[in-house]
């Protein structure tokens, strides 16, 4: 099956280096706290484009959380199977 973005709202923290570091995600209904982060790579994606992958723990579960070089503004996303909507909509 095809992969597709799904953007997600994400709180990030600047250091004072200007460091961009994501701090919650909202893939559903609430704010979950990224407990770990493993990685962090520029890298093509799999859905297009390229752009910086997180590989991050949120409670148990780890994955992956990803924003695009070349969009404005800065949007984070996940790849998940399934087809583009037809309407545009996310």
């Amino acid at each position: 099956m095809a992969l597709r973005k799904q953007y997600i709202p994400t709180l990030i923290r600047f250091d004072e280096a200007g460091v961009m570091t994501p701090v919650f995600l909202k893939p559903d209904d609430r704010w979950r706290r990224i407990d770990q982060i493993y990685e962090v790579r520029r890298m093509p994606f799999l859905t297009g484009g390229s752009g910086v992958r997180y590989t991050i723990r949120v409670g148990r579960e780890i994955g992956h959380i990803m924003y695009d070089l070349f969009t404005d503004p800065l949007q984070w996303f996940v790849e998940v199977e399934g087809e583009e909507p037809k309407d545009g909509a996310q």
